[in-house]
């Protein structure tokens, strides 16, 4: 029989599978069974607002999938309370919203998304013995992390994918876009060998500012690579 950690965690899974797909409709009927535990607080990081990259859906679906889950008996008759934490599009603010999440007591993040400063809000997080479930993992520091649930390859393996594909289809020099951040220096690193193997050549990754709203002069230098 499993534990009821165990048992809380695959819950908390199926919220975050349940959010990627809220728009599925549903036939089922809600309890009207008053849920009694004590709540059980998970938390969701994300850019609602922001200069360059905004993400509210995540934040809808995510509110919506917790709201079917407490019509339908919370987690092991426990409601599930959602903290989420607004990061604006800053780095700054990614650290802070993962501080909040740690003084609230959550159990988990889930269905979030950093950016920015993931480095610094990763460690604050997995310092705290909080993982992170449901997410797309895009940096070094979340592919590293032990206590991070992703449920797909993650973006970096996509993009190998992507270049492997490309150089299969005979674009030998292929050059890779990403967030002007300092983890992306180790885009090259990890891309460039598998970029190798394949028969190509990583020529060059271009780093894109946040606040950019004009990609043309980073799509032009790729064009030039």
């Amino acid at each position: 029989m499993l534990n009821r950690p165990f048992r809380v965690v695959a819950a908390l899974v199926a919220v975050a599978l349940v959010a990627a797909a809220c728009s599925s409709s549903s036939t089922s009927t809600p309890t009207t069974a008053k849920l009694t535990g004590s709540p059980i607080k998970i938390g969701q990081i994300l850019p609602i607002t922001g200069a360059a990259l905004q993400e509210p859906q995540l934040g809808t679906a995510m509110t919506a999938a917790v709201k079917y889950y407490n019509e339908h008996g919370g987690i092991l008759g426990h409601p599930i309370q959602l903290v989420q934490c607004d990061t604006q599009d800053s780095s700054t603010t990614e650290t802070t919203c993962a501080q909040t999440l740690v003084s609230d007591g959550v159990v988990a993040e889930v269905g979030g998304s950093l950016n920015f400063n993931v480095p610094a809000a990763q460690g604050i997080l997995s310092s705290a013995g909080i993982p992170r479930i449901g997410f797309m993992r895009a940096t070094p520091t979340e592919y590293a992390a032990a206590t991070d649930y992703d449920f797909t390859p993650g973006i970096l393996l996509g993009a190998a994918g992507s270049v492997v594909a490309l150089i299969r289809n005979g674009c030998k020099n292929v050059s890779v876009a990403a967030p002007d951040v300092p983890e992306s220096a180790q885009v090259k690193v990890l891309l460039g060998p598998i970029a190798q193997a394949a028969g190509g050549t990583l020529v060059n990754v271009i780093l894109i500012p946040g606040a950019v709203a004009d990609y043309t002069p980073f799509v032009l230098e790729a064009a030039a690579d």
